[in-house]
């Protein structure tokens, strides 16, 4: 997560080429025979061939729709992904598609529903098959159904009920998960949390949900105000967050969180009464006078969150605002983990100077476990500038580089000002070699202002380990036409018998002289072959690449099409933008 878009333009480079054959029909006849009788791998790489062709597969329909019958499994999700890659022309499949849908691999009823999604609307009759998946163990499984569910526009007097017969015959370890997966559908999903949040047992997954809905839930306000006087406390503590997640629009459920922060015999009730007030920016008298109580708590997970709820609320009262400080301070220091957790989290939401914040998150690195650095990172990450001070001189402790060396990452080109460090940083670092790549990520992240690092980035280049040239040639090339002192190196890298670093060396060197028409040459055909990968995140490296590169990028043009109509708007975005670059 913390590098995720370094690695995602990393994957992009690391795709392998994919040729496209010029005559069309002659290479999709061949790849019918193959996967009709070829080995068990000539069949797969076959079939995985053929979705270069979309609908102009549809030859291959009847020998998709065999491998779809397959014993293999291995075969059955490959040709299910094909036939989604032909969208509507895969229509005749259907009823392989909806017994595929069915099968107890989650691989293949994910890609079956994927496939049925793709169809479109003409596949709606396929909705009673797709919902039961709606409450898989699998998070892919569940998140394909959604999604094919929202293409094929099923009616809801259809989907609806039968969601809420899935969820009611499911296991109850799969409906959490199910509800959340749900509660991507937004509004459409409120009928079945409804009536989620009037059953007893099911009103605790409900809250989930609204809590993941927020504002849009504001429906449900009365149903949640109710489940604050459930007898478990776990539902009661739910309810209260989702009541600050609905925000301002749960106002009229204040008296009930106020009867909660004052009387709930449970702390962690208590603690999320006083978070949800915040939310409801709830700040009158009463309120202020509640919480004001509620920090001299017993417990202390309470005093932090009242402590915070009181910073957030009166910003400008600078006495309550430095003792509410003080106890967020103290609970950063506490000797229970999820205190510590809490009080971080208050601190970086918290209106307190950001000169003040950066160094006492840096200061709770030193024993923090692992879901309070995450909280830490994402908290210095947010700060930007201001923090990199602080992590730079976390830097200096080993047991802490890598961890500041994420934060630089996740600051990206506002952590100017910590290129020297982490060049000096490289020059220290031989031995450690995910730490090497972990700082040439983060001067890649930096980008041109990392400039002062392309020297010792080139002697990486001839590093005997593949993730540190690679990593090497990521940042050279986001640092872009800065590095053009590594061009030399990057153009014995591309005669490298390592297919990756070739890649990896031909997307640097394009990155730092984008108007060179050889490299456009090698660039586009690899730049085709990731716009069908199945990653979003490669789709849409590959389709702002071919954008910059411009006209030079034609070929690209009815593969870019295709993406008009990908799942994700940001694909399709991305390849509008290009098209429009490229001249289309």
């Amino acid at each position: 997560m913390i590098r995720s878009v370094a690695l995602a333009a990393l994957a992009m480079l690391l795709l392998s080429p994919l040729a496209v054959k010029a005559d069309d029909r002659l290479e999709v006849s061949r790849l019918m025979q193959t996967a009709a009788k070829g080995t068990a791998e000539e069949k797969a790489e076959a079939i995985d061939d053929l979705a270069r062709y979309g609908e102009r597969a549809e030859p291959a329909l009847p020998t998709l729709v065999a491998a779809l019958e397959n014993e293999s499994a291995d075969l059955k999700w490959r040709a299910a992904r094909t036939l989604g890659s032909m969208g509507e022309a895969a229509l005749p499949a259907m009823p392989a598609l909806r017994k595929a849908v069915k099968s107890n691999e989650p691989r293949v009823a994910a890609y079956a529903a994927y496939a049925l999604g793709r169809i479109g609307e003409t596949a709606a009759e396929a909705a009673p098959d797709i919902i039961p998946l709606i409450v898989s163990k699998d998070a892919v499984t569940r998140r394909a159904a959604r999604d094919a569910l929202r293409r094929i526009r099923a009616p809801r007097e259809i989907t609806l009920p039968l969601m809420a017969q899935a969820l009611e015959e499911a296991n109850p370890d799969d409906v959490v998960p199910a509800l959340r997966t749900l509660s991507e559908l937004g509004e459409e999903a409120l009928p079945a949390v409804e009536a989620a949040l009037k059953h007893p047992r099911a009103c605790y997954w409900g809250c989930l949900v609204v809590a993941d809905l927020g504002p849009k839930a504001k429906s449900t306000v009365p149903l949640v105000a109710d489940v604050l006087e459930h007898r478990d406390p776990e539902c009661r503590l739910q309810a209260a967050v989702a009541l600050g997640e609905i925000g301002e629009d749960a106002r009229s459920a204040e008296q009930a969180v106020l009867d909660a922060l004052k009387n709930d015999e449970f702390d962690g009730v208590r603690a999320a009464a006083a978070y949800a007030l915040v939310k409801m920016k709830s700040d009158d008298s009463a309120t202020v006078k509640a919480l004001l109580d509620a920090r001299a708590d017993d417990d202390q997970l309470v005093q932090v969150v009242s402590a915070w709820a009181l910073i957030q609320l009166a910003p400008n009262n600078t006495d309550l605002v430095r003792e509410s400080l003080d106890v967020v301070l103290k609970g950063l220091r506490s000797d229970d983990p999820k205190v510590r957790v809490t009080a971080a989290r208050g601190l970086i939401e918290s209106k307190a100077p950001r000169e003040l914040v950066g160094p006492q998150l840096v200061a709770a690195l030193q024993d923090a476990n692992d879901e309070l650095i995450i909280q830490i990172v994402e908290g210095l990450a947010g700060i930007g500038p201001d923090a990199v001070p602080a992590v730079m001189e976390a830097m200096k402790n080993p047991e802490l580089r890598r961890v500041a060396t994420l934060i630089i990452n996740r600051i990206g080109p506002d952590a100017k000002s910590a290129v020297p460090g982490l060049v000096e940083a490289l020059q220290t670092t031989d031995k450690d070699l995910e730490l090497r790549r972990e700082l040439q990520f983060a001067l890649g992240g930096i980008g041109p202002a990392a400039a002062p690092a392309v020297p010792e980035l080139v002697e990486s280049l001839a590093s005997d380990n593949a993730e540190v040239r690679r990593s090497a040639a990521y940042a050279l090339g986001k640092i872009g036409a800065e590095s053009k002192p590594a061009v030399p190196a990057l153009r014995k890298l591309v005669a490298s018998e390592d297919r990756y670093d070739r890649i990896a060396a031909v997307w640097a060197l394009l990155k730092i002289d984008a108007s060179n028409p050889r490299l456009r040459q090698v660039a586009v055909p690899l730049l085709i072959g990731a716009l069908d990968h199945e990653r979003m995140v490669v789709r849409l490296e590959a389709a702002e690449a071919l954008g910059e590169i411009g006209s030079d990028a034609k070929p690209a043009v009815p593969a870019l099409k295709g993406l008009l109509k990908d799942p994700s708007p940001l694909v399709q975005a991305a390849a509008k933008a290009a098209l429009a670059k490229i001249g289309e």
